[in-house]
């Protein structure tokens, strides 16, 4: 990527905003995902690291970064309260176990 800028675009709306598109694509017919799918992506949802040295730049467009913060510890909040979030979480388990099992060795290697 040399000779590129990296920017980070943060887009996170309001509650109310979000609230509001949804039924917009429910009015019209259009939404096509399924709001469990919904549900594990907000409870584990996270904003950038503004710090990353690999961006040059972290914009927040819709609402500042405190703002976007509050909204996304709500969304992780009532997720994870309704018991999402798990399916990430149970995979990096498994990966987790895979790896101290074969000491992240691929398989037959170091055997």
């Amino acid at each position: 990527f040399q000779g590129y800028t990296r920017r980070v675009v943060v887009i996170v709306p309001s509650d109310e905003d979000y609230k509001a598109r949804v039924k917009t694509q429910e009015d019209a017919g259009q939404k096509d995902i399924p709001d469990e799918a919904i549900m594990e992506m907000k409870a584990n949802f996270t904003l950038p690291d503004c710090e990353d040295p690999a961006f040059a730049e972290v914009l927040f467009v819709d609402l500042d970064k405190d703002a976007a913060q509050e909204v996304v510890d709500l969304y992780n909040k009532v997720a994870k309260e309704k018991g999402y979030g798990k399916k990430y979480e149970e995979k990096r388990m498994r990966e987790n176990k895979r790896f101290i099992r074969g000491r992240g060795m691929g398989k037959g290697q170091g055997r």
